[in-house]
């Protein structure tokens, strides 16, 4: 896993470096953040409640590395506008501790804190990250074995089929979708999601990246948002 954290960070030692022993180091100084076009996350209230500070070392376990790599498409969505409500903040702060393997009882849990750094450097590091987050779906979910067909764009959904694809789907596939674009997963067979018009953007942008808009099942869980 430490070999995976020099793949994926590599060419960004200018903004983290990482140690033999899994610590995260920082460095004195910070380079330009606006790595990709897009709406830069612009300095607000929510930044600074998340005291983005230097840390010398942070030690983060191979298991809450993934965890941080596996809420980068909850952030993106987050970031879609350009900033972080406050709701939104305690929405990350709590699938952040769920993630974190036995953080959720820790005062000071690892992945919470890993978090601050991805928000603030999130346009240097997303591309690796979700390089990552692909390589590891099409393991595990077997996407190129699956059948890809495409929902017609003006074509309504059919909730009685989106549940049945969503059964018939492998159950690792269904959870990283569920926990990649919902608050809460148990939310993945239901209707009528709300989400405003940059973040239903980014969730199809992030979808695109990660290689799931050609998935049915993704197609019509997008269809589900309104």
């Amino acid at each position: 896993m430490v070999a995976l954290r020099r793949d994926v960070l590599d060419g960004r030692a200018h903004v983290v470096e990482l140690g033999e022993e899994g610590q995260l180091q920082r460095p004195a100084e910070e380079g330009d953040t606006a790595g990709s076009p897009g709406a830069p996350l612009a300095p607000d209230d929510a930044l600074h409640r998340l005291e983005v500070t230097e840390a010398p070392y942070l030690e983060v376990s191979d298991e809450d590395f993934f965890s941080l790599i596996i809420m980068t498409p909850t952030i993106g969505i987050a970031m879609a506008d350009g900033k972080i409500t406050l709701f939104e903040e305690m929405a990350l702060n709590k699938k952040a501790r769920k993630l974190s393997k036995g953080g959720y009882f820790m005062k000071k849990d690892p992945v919470v804190y890993a978090m601050k750094f991805l928000i603030k450097n999130y346009y240097n590091w997303q591309d690796k990250f979700f390089d990552v987050l692909k390589m590891t779906i099409k393991v595990t979910c077997g996407l190129d074995s699956m059948v890809h067909a495409s929902v017609k764009e003006n074509e309504s959904i059919d909730y009685h089929e989106y549940r049945e694809a969503v059964l018939h789907s492998p159950y690792l596939l269904i959870r990283f979708i569920a926990s990649f674009f919902l608050e809460n997963d148990e939310d993945i067979i239901n209707e009528n999601h709300k989400v405003g018009k940059s973040e239903y953007q980014r969730m199809i942008l992030i979808g695109e990246k990660l290689e799931l808009d050609h998935i049915p099942v993704f197609q019509m869980f997008c269809k589900t948002f309104q």
